[in-house]
């Protein structure tokens, strides 16, 4: 979360959304992102695994570990 001052972040990295977004203070910032422009100050509300970008990396181990299903015509 942002404690003090302002930034343009790009989240493409988990939203796909090619613009910056405008964060001031009180917004929430997400792990993976860039700072564009500006200066803040943030504190960290979630670490490691309880973040989103490791809740995606979760999600995407979970996908690669399992098999597809092998469908045969009859």
């Amino acid at each position: 979360m942002v404690i003090k001052g302002n930034a343009s972040i790009n989240e493409a990295s988990l939203t796909g959304e090619s613009l910056p977004v405008e964060k001031t203070t009180g917004s929430n910032i997400f792990a993976g992102t860039v700072n564009y422009s500006g200066m803040i100050v943030a504190e960290a509300q979630k670490v490691g695994k309880d973040t989103t970008l490791g809740k995606l990396i979760n999600l995407v181990q979970e996908a690669e570990s399992q098999k597809a299903p092998i469908i045969i015509p009859v």
